[in-house]
């Protein structure tokens, strides 16, 4: 009768044994799977960090673009003046230009010749004022802003969107072709030596972001309207 209850108490302990270890592999477990959740949900915010950058000309970005059948490859950068510039090139028929906006004077340069400029005037765009806003961030109007842009007759479409996009500063040609259409552009840069360009900012905080909001359009000197056009950017 001892050597069974022996065997049973024997029995028992190496039970307790048996589930005590789990329950230490279990919390093992758990905690190295709180280590690797947190490695996780680190990573990703210093990985795509760069992504909410606006500024494609601190980062030298780079858009390859088709519009109306020719390559071209949009290079943004800082010129040795500190003045937005664009290389434009032609990858089809390999030619290129350079195009910059000097802020001070507010005169589109090309190749070092001068393009057209930007006025500030005080007409307005009520379809502009009226476009719907509405979403789950608290947008705040920050203000409003119209600029008269110009540019030489026969200027091509791959220019006019590129001085679009330089005088934004904050989107490239790829997003004015996409918001406007290769056909809109092909219009301004046959028929138009400019026009309007009629833009409100709107701003809202989430944490530590600021997220920004443009709606803009644009009118040509032959009195088109093109738009309204939403692009937002996070800093």
């Amino acid at each position: 009768m001892n050597k069974i209850l022996n065997l049973i108490n024997e029995m028992f302990k190496s039970t307790i044994t048996t589930i005590s270890n789990r329950h230490k592999i279990i919390k093992q477990c758990i905690a190295t799977s709180i280590c690797l959740a947190m490695i996780v949900t680190v990573i990703p915010s210093k990985v795509f960090a760069g992504e909410n950058e606006s500024n494609l000309y601190s980062q030298n970005a780079t858009e390859n673009i088709n519009i109306e059948g020719i390559n071209y490859t949009y290079k943004y950068y800082y010129d040795s003046k500190g003045q937005r510039s664009i290389l434009i090139t032609d990858t089809t028929n390999s030619v290129s230009n350079i195009l910059t906006y000097n802020e001070k004077n507010s005169t589109f340069y090309l190749d070092n010749e001068k393009l057209g400029e930007v006025k500030t005037v005080s007409e307005n765009d009520p379809q502009l004022n009226n476009s719907n806003i509405l979403s789950k961030l608290n947008w705040k109007l920050q203000g409003t802003y119209h600029n008269k842009i110009s540019w030489s007759k026969g200027t091509t479409v791959a220019v006019v969107a590129g001085a679009i996009a330089v005088y934004l500063a904050t989107l490239g040609a790829a997003g004015v072709l996409a918001a406007m259409g290769s056909g809109a552009l092909s219009v301004l840069a046959s028929n138009a030596i400019g026009g309007t360009l009629h833009r409100t900012l709107y701003r809202a905080t989430t944490g530590s972001k600021q997220n920004y909001k443009y709606n803009w359009s644009f009118v040509s000197s032959t009195n088109q309207r093109f738009g309204t056009y939403t692009y937002q950017y996070t800093v």
